[in-house]
């Protein structure tokens, strides 16, 4: 079974070895239900128990893991993912897609593959697909203006309009 990323830590959260941390998940309320986290380091993959979750605001949340109570123990994890094994991951609602299967996709505009999604960012209220073209890349929000239809089957998400093609 593999492990998906639920959150990312952005940086450590005053003295005592918390983490600041943004959830992938929307609504972000369950990523307060996981006991524990994996974790890629240097020696290879660590599981992490969580001693307390905090939820501040949006997808921001204060978390701390047992065994880590130094702020410069916990500046180490910043840019980390904090993983969970894919079977533990929130039922999906019908068009509701996992970020990781939306990486890899061939996106298709006007009837041509026009790029890969490298990633998912999440910079407002709307998921954006970073988009490699070859020799650039493009920004597409994955908004009903933007995305026809993702075909999970087929590996692709159809487009109708590219922000930066409408100049």
């Amino acid at each position: 079974m593999s492990k998906q990323p639920v959150a990312k830590i952005l940086r450590e959260f005053g003295l005592g070895g918390e983490v600041k941390v943004r959830i992938y998940l929307t609504p972000p309320e369950p990523f307060f239900n996981y006991t524990s986290f994996f974790i890629e380091t240097p020696v290879g993959m660590q599981e992490y128990e969580v001693e307390y979750a905090d939820h501040k605001y949006g997808n921001i949340a204060i978390v701390k893991f047992r065994g880590i109570d130094e702020k410069e123990v916990a500046a180490l994890l910043r840019g980390k993912e904090l993983l969970v094994e894919e079977s533990q991951l929130p039922p999906k609602e019908e068009g509701e897609y996992y970020v990781y299967e939306l990486e890899g996709l061939d996106v298709v505009y006007d009837g041509k593959v026009i790029g890969k999604v490298r990633s998912v960012i999440q910079p407002g209220p709307y998921p954006v697909f970073r988009v490699s073209t070859g020799d650039d890349e493009v920004y597409i929000p994955f908004h009903d203006e933007f995305v026809e239809r993702v075909d999970l089957d087929q590996g692709r998400i159809y487009v109708k309009r590219i922000p930066e093609y409408d100049m």
